[in-house]
């Protein structure tokens, strides 16, 4: 899976790193962007249905240790997240 991952990096500008924060693990190896030569950020799915606000901050941790430099909350049933995602691509 990983050398899949490191070639796709290859026709992208920013590579996105996604977790469910109302899963219990990340398989996400912590530092893996720092072997990716490009902006690496992070999206919090289903912050709307997370079970506590310490499942949220595991989630946003995990990008975090992974090397995401930005994270980013997201809902898309509530709609949030998406025009700040939105904005930092245009910015």
């Amino acid at each position: 899976m990983y050398k899949m991952l490191f070639v796709i990096t290859v026709e992208t500008d920013v590579i996105t790193l996604v977790l469910n924060c109302t899963k219990h693990e990340s398989f996400l190896p912590p530092g893996i962007a720092s072997a990716i030569a490009k902006s690496v950020i992070g999206i919090v799915t289903n912050t709307d249905l997370a079970p506590s606000e310490e499942k949220m901050e595991q989630a946003r941790s995990y990008l975090q240790e992974a090397g995401a430099s930005e994270i980013f909350n997201m809902s898309v049933v509530q709609n949030f997240g998406l025009v700040e995602l939105e904005a930092d691509f245009q910015g």
